[in-house]
């Protein structure tokens, strides 16, 4: 069963994980994992997790911020002039430690940084253990994910309705960032893609002043950020008409998506669901034109929270597991099309957190 955490319990899970890998002290500066354990909300801010202390160090744009938002921490302000993580290094020699572990996203210059600010300390770099434990959400950030999916796909049932020859990709892809932020996201989840025709097979291609025009395929990949959670989306329609090949290319890719999902359940690699849709794609003639990039993401705080679903991944699907099911066909003659939902797994299987029309659609060009 699926139940509401907050940072306490995540703070538990994570020294858990700390006293199995033998860690006396771990430094969270990647901002995600800071905000994750924390309940912080701003842009800045580190956590030092020890087995019995957690200590939260707040520059002065965000002293009361920090204390108002985070739980489970002691609230560290610092204060005056300081190289950035001098606070940090002055922190972490009050605890008296001899070794300290840091996340794999700690850059080079800070490492360097802090090497020069604790001497005597061993810095080691460890495993992305708040990162794993993000992986797997709980009822709370599901919640929060089912309103950013839900908000998207009345996106799309917004853009529909603009699409026609004439109108730019650029057009649209402001007009989609645009009705989020009336309809209560904050921002998109990442820069939306509006791709249309020939530049459709470049898989993260971006909106261009390039006018749709009669004959395209769209390709449209956009989400919403709701409560600092992402959705992500992918839907292709075509403008006035689409060709034999064009359909028979939009059938595979359902085809292999549709399969995909129904073998999304806990326990499978995220390998063998990749090799699901490939296996569909390529059966239906499609093989030398299938999708390079993996087929599919995990969601969270970010919209690409961890790997899922690869050719070479080993991640092995469980309950609470959010991820993108995103196979594609690009053809550089024609175009691409892409067909993507978000797929939650759960006890028995998973569950679509995504529902916008997925049949082939053709808008009129007039």
């Amino acid at each position: 069963m699926i139940v509401q955490e907050g940072p306490g319990a995540r703070l538990a899970k994570l020294r858990r994980r700390l006293e199995e890998e033998g860690i006396g002290c771990l430094l969270v500066t990647d901002i995600l994992n800071v905000q994750y354990l924390s309940g912080f909300t701003g842009s800045a801010g580190q956590v030092v997790v020890t087995p019995e202390r957690t200590l939260f160090l707040a520059d002065s744009r965000y002293h009361l911020r920090a204390e108002q938002e985070t739980s489970g921490c002691e609230v560290v302000r610092v204060e005056g002039p300081k190289k950035p993580f001098q606070a940090v290094a002055e922190a972490l020699l009050g605890l008296g430690l001899t070794e300290v572990y840091f996340e794999p996203t700690l850059s080079y210059g800070t490492y360097a940084e802090l090497a020069s600010e604790l001497p005597g300390v061993a810095l080691k770099q460890g495993k992305d253990l708040v990162g794993e434990l993000r992986m797997v959400k709980d009822a709370g950030e599901i919640e929060r994910l089912r309103a950013a999916a839900a908000l998207t796909d009345a996106c799309f049932d917004f853009v529909l309705g603009l699409l026609r020859p004439g109108i730019t990709e650029w057009e649209v892809a402001a007009e989609i960032e645009c009705f989020f932020r009336r309809n209560g996201s904050a921002r998109e989840s990442f820069e939306t893609i509006v791709a249309s025709g020939p530049l459709a097979a470049s898989p993260h291609a971006s909106a261009t002043e390039k006018p749709i025009a009669a004959g395209d395929l769209v390709l449209m990949d956009f989400g919403a950020i709701y409560r600092g959670y992402a959705a992500d989306i992918t839907r292709t329609v075509a403008v006035g008409h689409a060709d034999d090949r064009q359909r028979e290319a939009y059938a595979a890719v359902l085809e292999a998506q549709e399969a995909a999902i129904q073998a999304i359940r806990p326990g499978v690699r995220g390998r063998d669901v990749d090799q699901v849709a490939r296996d569909v794609i390529t059966a239906r003639g499609f093989g030398e034109v299938c999708y390079a990039h993996g087929l599919g993401h995990s969601l969270g705080k970010h919209v690409h929270d961890g790997p899922a679903l690869s050719r070479t991944s080993e991640v092995v699907l469980a309950p609470g597991m959010v991820i993108t099911v995103e196979p594609g066909i690009y053809d550089p003659e024609w175009g691409g099309i892409r067909i993507e939902d978000d797929v939650l797994v759960t006890e028995t299987g998973c569950e679509l957190l995504t529902h916008s029309p997925k049949e082939f659609t053709v808008v009129a060009a007039g």
